[in-house]
């Protein structure tokens, strides 16, 4: 432990930046005794006992900060100074020395108004360095530490812990309250835990005090490790009235909360029955160190347990993700989850054409929330927001949010908010943005999923399309066929020419429904799809078909064909079916091979060459089906077919189209 004097040097330094002073002084000496200075800091040794000489011959008592007159003081101005103020050590009626401000310019500055605050601070810091230190003060406690380590160990959050804490505190000190400050280093402020005070959590999650707040005493003990008493809350200088009116302060001891020399907080101590004493203020701080183990282990027990809570609900997400459940289905109860481990009051996962998924975990719609998903909406990558507290009972507001990425497009973003003003830790956040990546796969997947079905069944109605084509037609051809010959040898009066006639027109109005039909339940797929449904149609007819087929198709031609419109892509999977089955069915035994690349003019060009016996009437091409229908086909989109067949020869089918 560092020497009184240390203690009080270290005070002294730390108080003279608060108050923005060139020099300070801080000398002790009660009523009747000579003023001795045990610390300063900005100004030499000899200046000080000067300076302190005039400060006696003032009359050296003050209750109220005096402002030191040059002209009366004449040391200020031998050493550079050309203002002071001073300011009278009392604790509980005692005077117990002096304070002395000093400053290179005349003028009043902002902190002077401080400067009894900090007296009555120092008033505090001198009187707890005399006072002597024993564990005697706590007999059979300090020595049996169980109850404060089965605090960390049972409590599961913070409130837990401050109540804990109180509940063990208020017999050993006879407190009624008590109030956690927690450091938090990433936003240098000092956080009032949940719980603390009895106060609800609006009003503690209220209290964000900045550690250069010199107007606060919590921020005072924190800066100079020096603990600080009052009896009298209202009208105390060195205590926010705010803070007094609040939580029905009437006395208020606080300590610092210290671990391994470093600084983690302040525990507050309220309205005890009688007056604090100063034996109150070891007790407190012996009971401090081992508070602040406590504080830190649970803290740490705290985050561990967090972080295994969040891992289990993404491993539980991915898990679920990969066993094809529906994203709906598993989203909303790993959100909720999601948003309990984080503290957050709402979770959504706003996509941005479709209504969103929210997981509200606290009370009812608000505007906060209302803002929250319209500015989900608007993000377009990653966005933190803190609004901090601004008045008692506003525990302020902290979002996030992350994009969700499907094919480097925004589909959706993840936010999430919570109703008090500390952002989002580093694990919280990176366990959003995981979050974000599964919901990503999620879709992905379902996507997949649904055009994989899509396509099988489109696969289904090509295929009987294509028996209708090919089977139901020719029969129909056939049919009109005969009924053409029976009626061609009757005579025009014959009886039966008038049902043949009927006949034939029903065959014939068959015929056009039949390829209207076929033509209306071809589907109309995506051109991305080109390559593989060329992959799919040479697998059916080698499947149907006992020939052999070969496919040419290059990537960089692959690509091409994956950008051609979804209706022309269609146009050239019917003329490689088409082919294909004539081949199969005319070319007698035949090899076919099936190249799709780029003609010297760029365009996308199909070719299906079989080496079967030919088609010598393929250049008649039947203008109501077949070849014939496809070559008008590929013309209305700016395309050409062109037939080629020889006896003995084989046969060439080519179609290009622009791309």
């Amino acid at each position: 432990m560092a020497a009184p004097t240390d203690v009080l040097r270290e005070f002294v330094a730390t108080s003279r930046a608060s108050l923005e002073a060139d020099a300070l002084i801080l000398a002790v000496g009660e009523e009747g005794t000579p003023l001795e200075a045990v610390a300063a800091d900005g100004i030499d040794a000899a200046a000080v006992r000067e300076v302190l000489a005039d400060v006696v011959a003032l009359g050296g008592t003050f209750p109220v900060p005096r402002p030191l007159d040059p002209a009366a003081s004449p040391s200020l101005t031998r050493h550079g100074f050309a203002s002071g103020r001073c300011a009278e050590l009392q604790l509980d009626g005692r005077a117990l020395g002096v304070l002395v401000v000093l400053r290179t310019a005349a003028a009043e500055h902002p902190r002077d108004g401080l400067v009894g605050a900090v007296a009555r601070h120092a008033a505090v810091a001198v009187a707890g360095a005399r006072q002597p230190r024993s564990r005697a003060l706590l007999p059979g406690l300090v020595a049996d530490h169980e109850a404060f380590d089965r605090l960390a160990l049972s409590s599961t959050n913070v409130t837990e812990l401050t109540r804990a804490v109180a509940e063990t505190l208020a017999p050993i000190l006879g407190v009624p309250m008590t109030a956690l400050m927690i450091y938090d280093e990433g936003r240098e402020v000092l956080q009032m835990a949940p719980g603390s005070f009895g106060a609800d959590e609006a009003t503690t999650a209220s209290y964000q005090i900045s550690v250069f707040d010199v107007h606060s005493n919590a921020a005072r003990v924190f800066a100079t490790g020096q603990p600080y008493l009052s009896n009298h809350a209202a009208g105390d200088p060195g205590i926010r009235p705010d803070y007094v009116r609040a939580f029905g302060i009437e006395r208020l001891l606080s300590v610092p909360l210290e671990l391994a020399q470093r600084s983690i907080g302040v525990l507050h101590l309220a309205n005890k029955p009688t007056d604090f004493t100063l034996d109150d203020l070891v007790r407190a701080q012996e009971l401090a160190s081992r508070v602040a183990t406590v504080v830190e282990v649970a803290r740490t027990s705290f985050r561990i347990r967090r972080e295994e809570r969040l891992e289990r609900i993404l491993s539980g997400l991915a898990l679920a993700i990969a066993s094809g459940e529906n994203l709906q289905d598993v989203l909303s109860p790993a959100l909720t989850q999601l948003g309990e481990a984080t503290e957050a009051s709402v979770v959504a996962l706003v996509p941005t054409s479709s209504p969103p998924i929210v997981c509200r975990l606290e009370g009812g719609p608000t505007e906060r929330e209302a803002a929250l998903l319209l500015e989900a909406r608007s993000q377009a990558g990653l966005r933190a927001d803190v609004a901090v507290p601004t008045a008692v009972g506003d525990p302020g507001w902290a979002t996030y949010h992350v994009p969700v990425h499907l094919r480097d497009q925004r589909v959706a973003t993840l936010s999430a908010l919570r109703s008090r003003g500390e952002p989002f830790a580093h694990e919280e956040r990176h366990a959003l943005s995981r979050v974000s990546h599964l919901a990503a796969l999620a879709w992905a997947m379902e996507r997949y999923q649904q055009q994989g079905a899509q396509l099988a069944r489109m696969e289904e109605r090509q295929r009987i399309s294509d028996e209708l084509h090919d089977d139901v037609r020719q029969m129909l051809v056939e049919a009109q066929s005969r009924i053409d010959r029976t009626l061609s040898g009757l005579p025009a009066d014959a009886p039966a020419q008038p049902q043949l006639e009927h006949a034939r027109s029903l065959v014939i109005r068959g015929f056009g429904a039949l390829r209207t039909a076929v033509h209306q339940e071809t589907p109309n797929r995506s051109g991305a799809d080109l390559p593989l449904r060329l992959r799919t149609v040479v697998s059916g007819v080698e499947d149907e078909f006992p020939i052999p087929v070969r496919l040419e198709l290059r990537p960089e031609v692959a690509d091409v064909a994956r950008g051609l419109p979804g209706p022309v892509a269609d146009v050239v999977v019917k003329v490689a079916r088409e082919a294909l089955v004539n081949a199969a069915k005319h070319g007698g035994p035949c090899q076919v091979l099936v190249r799709l690349d780029l003609s010297t003019r760029g365009h996308l060009r199909l070719s299906v060459i079989d080496d079967g016996v030919g088609m010598p009437t393929a250049g008649a091409a039947d203008p109501n089906h077949g070849l014939g229908f496809l070559r008008r086909a590929l013309r209305e989109h700016g395309g050409r077919l062109r037939v080629q067949s020889a006896a003995a020869d084989g046969t060439s089918v080519v179609a290009t189209v622009p791309v």
